[in-house]
């Protein structure tokens, strides 16, 4: 079985995967978008399909605990 990145995630439909919006269609006028991130994904451009979000809540535990443990020791010298 071979897994995708589309089978994860799917570009914005709003923003079609750019995370930027300019304006909001409001009231048959466009409303500025003071922020310019896309209100429907946040600014990221995408949205993670129903396996995307069964593969995170199955790996968010590890990530938790290997950041936790990244940020437990001690720094390490530049070179």
């Amino acid at each position: 079985m071979t897994l995708l990145v589309t089978d994860l995630k799917q570009n914005c439909d709003v923003c079609q995967g750019s995370g930027f919006v300019a304006g909001f269609h409001e009231y048959g006028s466009i409303l500025p978008n003071a922020s310019g991130k896309c209100s429907r994904c946040h600014g990221i451009g995408y949205h993670l399909t129903e396996l995307g979000q069964e593969m995170l809540e199955l790996f968010r535990p590890f990530l938790k605990e290997m950041i936790r443990q990244e940020f437990q020791q001690p720094a390490r010298p530049k070179l």
